[in-house]
């Protein structure tokens, strides 16, 4: 995972976009008074960015300049702000009131964790976006391989929810996906900048594609 100022997932507020394809039939430039989406990409002068239109299937991939980030968040201080049950007031979804759970469960194992998708962009934003159909997106920084009964506990907690929650765990190469490794499979995907790749250990220096 290469270090850098914004990482996937953050959402920049922006003021203008670059695209580089025939912009789809639902994009329209007032579209951008939402934050994009920061996505994963090969290394390139501008910041990979993301346009999240009104339906799940609506995404436009493009790019953004540094001077034109007004402002940005990142999936973990969206947790931070714990938001959660102020907009459960606002809009009743029941993940709301389940993230309340998953900030105990994090807490009890001392990770620190953030919220992307649907309802990570409904708490950054305020607008009504999640629904009750809506799986809750979970990231949690992992620099150092951790302690397998670790990964164990926590993803028998989180299999204990009402709710679906995807976490992905982003390593020194990429994110993996947390239900893919308690597979234990001999390689596993990682999503990286440069695509996917298949390894035995993302926490190891050495790579298979």
């Amino acid at each position: 995972m290469q270090v850098s100022l914004y990482q996937p997932h953050d959402l920049l507020w922006v003021k203008d976009i670059v695209i580089h394809q025939e912009n789809p039939n639902w994009y329209a430039n007032h579209i951008i008074t939402r934050p994009v989406v920061v996505r994963r990409a090969k290394d390139h002068p501008l910041i990979p960015v993301g346009v999240r239109g009104s339906q799940k299937t609506q995404r436009l991939a493009c790019w953004v300049n540094r001077q034109d980030i007004i402002k940005s968040i990142s999936a973990i201080e969206v947790v931070k702000r714990q938001l959660w049950l102020s907009q459960y007031a606002q809009h009743p979804l029941q993940q709301f009131k389940v993230l309340q759970k998953i900030e105990l469960i994090f807490s009890q194992l001392n990770l620190s964790w953030g919220l992307c998708g649907s309802l990570g962009f409904e708490l950054a934003t305020g607008l009504m976006v999640a629904n009750e159909n809506s799986d809750i997106d979970l990231i949690v920084y992992m620099a150092d391989k951790p302690q397998n009964e670790k990964l164990v506990l926590l993803w028998q907690m989180l299999q204990k929810l009402p709710f679906k929650a995807d976490l992905q765990i982003e390593t020194p190469i990429g994110a993996i996906a947390l239900y893919e490794w308690m597979n234990k499979p001999e390689k596993i995907m990682v999503k990286t900048n440069l695509g996917p790749i298949l390894c035995t250990d993302p926490w190891s220096a050495i790579t298979k594609v």
